[in-house]
């Protein structure tokens, strides 16, 4: 109905000439509105497609997601054609002009999605070449390349496959166990490691402490010293920053991942995943830091290494975390180092120390056994949780006499 029509119909009904306006004002709106969202509204497939990028690319995810060939596509509602990660060819896909692939990578490269095929080479039969002594190949699908997309590995080690990607370049392992880093930009492989790898990558905490402003954070080396790291996921992370310091894939040398408690009156929890360049998958680090406080009620909390008696810590319940509950209290150690095998008894029942509701788990530690020295500012407190991961609590000490 036009604005005119409208209005006729308005006059004959005799509404208050104000509402009679109003009411046209608003149609006019609404069906500009509709109008514009109509031109602009894009088709409900390209429309996923740009909700998921955004949604990616605002995440900030550094490495993609470990593969797992019996999870579903990561956006089923999006063509696997248009995705971005590591996925398995499947159905024609895997076979084109004598080699065939085993899985592909895709990414976005100035503005456009490219495409790294993984895979090996066919016999006159169509027959897949699967021996070891067989040649691997890479297949790049990329605008503008200066160089042959077929690639063959180095060595003949057989057909290849995709494990991991970081900054435009590829892990690959191939079926005799061989692994190779391929950068996408020049074509070429940049390492090859023949000796098979079969172990995951391991992590050991190397440092914890408190920083100037009193945060607790723990430091993690992540390493695989065969076929080196291919990718490091934070797989949870609840009240902690988590950086990961840069690293060049296929790197055998250490990687530092450092978590730092964002609020300190809070527990922390941080669990990361790892997998080496040859697919090899490990729970690299399950870590709680949960809030202590020694000698609850006392500031500074000064200690005497030669006391005879016992040093209390009181590990703090909160939201996220039920010390009465979630601690197996035989597995506690305390002191300078936290490995001190010094724990006396813990107290059968809770107790609010600090008079938020929840009961916290009271324990007592000898204090001769803790191995505090002149200097020390830190006492730290390891154990591990009921659920398997590993305790980590921090607090402030004055060591008697200085």
């Amino acid at each position: 109905m036009s604005p005119n029509r409208m209005l006729q119909r308005a006059l004959r009904m005799r509404l208050p000439r104000a509402l009679i306006v109003a009411i046209i004002i608003s149609a006019v709106l609404l069906i500009s509105w509709f109008v514009t969202t109509a031109l602009n509204a894009l088709p409900p497939e390209k429309q996923a497609i740009e909700d998921r990028y955004t949604q990616d690319r605002s995440a900030g995810q550094e490495n993609p997601a470990i593969p797992n060939p019996n999870a579903p596509p990561p956006y089923p509602d999006i063509p696997q054609q248009y995705q971005i990660g590591i996925f398995d060819c499947r159905g024609g896909e895997c076979a084109s002009q004598g080699h065939f692939f085993i899985n592909f990578w895709q990414d976005m490269l100035n503005g456009e999605l490219f495409t790294v095929n993984a895979g090996g080479l066919l016999d006159a039969s169509r027959s897949r070449l699967m021996n070891g002594s067989d040649p691997g190949i890479v297949f790049v699908e990329i605008h503008n390349i200066n160089y042959d997309p077929l690639v063959f590995t180095p060595i003949n080690s057989g057909p290849v496959r995709i494990t991991s990607a970081r900054n435009l370049q590829l892990g690959l392992v191939s079926t005799s166990g061989t692994t190779f880093v391929f950068d996408v930009p020049s074509g070429t492989f940049v390492q090859t490691i023949t000796t098979p790898d079969t172990i995951p990558p391991t992590c050991n905490v190397t440092a914890v402490g408190l920083n100037s402003q009193g945060q607790a954070y723990i430091r993690i080396a992540v390493q695989d010293a065969i076929s080196g790291i291919g990718i490091i996921e934070i797989e949870q992370s609840a009240n902690a920053n988590v950086h990961i310091a840069p690293f060049n894939l296929g790197t055998t040398s250490p990687v530092i991942v450092t978590a730092t408690k964002i609020d300190r009156h809070r527990s922390s929890r941080i669990e990361l995943d790892s997998m080496d360049v040859a697919g090899n998958k490990s729970v690299c680090a399950r870590e709680v830091m949960p809030v202590i406080d020694i000698k609850p009620g006392s500031f500074p909390n000064s200690i005497n290494p030669k006391s005879q008696g016992t040093t209390t810590v009181a590990i703090l319940s909160t939201k996220e975390f039920d010390a009465l509950r979630e601690v197996n209290r035989n597995s506690l150690t305390f002191g300078r180092a936290g490995d001190e095998h010094s724990l006396a008894f813990c107290n059968k029942n809770g107790e609010d120390v600090n008079s938020d509701g929840l009961l916290d788990l009271i324990c007592h530690f000898n204090t001769n056994q803790t191995g505090f020295q002149t200097g020390d500012t830190k006492g730290i407190l390891k154990g591990q949780s009921s659920a398997g991961f590993q305790i980590l609590g921090l607090d402030s000490v004055q060591v008697v006499p200085k």
